[in-house]
């Protein structure tokens, strides 16, 4: 049986209530120069003079993020990636978690075939489990099973949001869903976000330096940084993003965890066998949360 491993980033506990804010202006691009190579990287949004949420008590609670569930390229199968669907069954047997969320490439295919498999493995479980569509998945099939692309709920004081960003980043469609969702009178004391792909990197940016599954599905230009991100960058909380276009071969990124502002983002997948993993967010009643790496790959 695995155990929940608290991941922790250099300097930084990810027992989260607040974040440190970030350099700005001067500060903030000596810090986007790369050491000893003169580059420097597209700079960042500054971040936002924000008050403080309101951290009211409310339920704990748990659930899961999983990236590139279909698991290996190099050997796929109709429904999900072994691994993961067995240590996901007993954790669902143990109550680990209340929710769970596929972070895209749930299937290598999008087949009938492919998703009753997938279906079937997911009535298994005793959660709800939301899917935030990936290349792989994309289609017909998938939007004759699943008509709605993006979701939103609210949990125990929280925002929750479930994204398609084909494009790498986030339609006309979408950003007004988002700009609605976070306006509400009732403020939510975190915001988490799902979605494929890993929508903070490019080839200029500082977070070019995580290996993705596949590079060349990136368009050339994202609107992430520029529409996307300053609705969350003015939310008071935390917000945490999840994607899960890493994993799938040993040579990419199997996990990367990183901090802009009051922005968490994080990349997690598997299928590459060597270092699989999906991550199960531990959320207290004062709306602190905890993540927690789970490695499928035995040591």
């Amino acid at each position: 049986m695995r155990a929940l491993t608290p991941y922790t980033l250099p300097g930084v506990l990810l027992l989260l209530t607040a974040c440190s804010e970030e350099p700005t202006g001067s500060d903030a691009k000596q810090l986007q120069t790369e050491a000893g190579t003169g580059a420097v990287h597209e700079p960042l949004p500054d971040c936002v003079a924000r008050s403080e949420v309101a951290r009211d008590s409310g339920e704990g609670y748990s659930f899961f993020v999983a990236g590139h569930v279909y698991g290996s390229p190099n050997a796929p199968q109709l429904g999900m990636y072994p691994p993961f669907v067995e240590v996901l069954q007993s954790f669902d047997q143990q109550n680990q978690f209340d929710f769970g969320f596929l972070a895209g490439d749930v299937v290598y295919q999008s087949t009938p075939d492919a998703w009753d498999v997938v279906q079937d493995e997911l009535n298994e479980l005793s959660v709800d489990i939301y899917i935030a569509p990936g290349n792989h998945d994309r289609g017909d099939e998938f939007s004759r099973r699943f008509p709605n692309r993006y979701a939103k709920f609210r949990q125990g004081g929280d925002l929750f949001l479930v994204l398609d960003t084909d494009g790498w980043g986030a339609d006309d469609e979408q950003l007004a869903f988002v700009r609605d969702a976070l306006s509400d009178d009732d403020q939510p004391r975190n915001v988490f976000v799902v979605s494929h792909e890993v929508v903070w990197w490019s080839p200029n940016n500082r977070f070019s330096e995580i290996r993705l599954n596949a590079r060349s599905n990136y368009p050339g230009t994202s609107n992430f940084w520029s529409d996307l991100a300053p609705l969350f960058l003015e939310h008071p909380g935390q917000v945490a993003l999840f994607a899960g276009d890493v994993g799938a071969f040993p040579h990419v990124t199997q996990i990367s965890i990183e901090q802009h502002c009051n922005l968490l983002l994080v990349a997690t997948g598997m299928g590459g066998g060597e270092s699989d993993n999906f991550v199960v967010v531990d959320v207290d009643t004062d709306g602190s949360f905890r993540l927690n790496i789970v490695e499928l790959t035995d040591e």
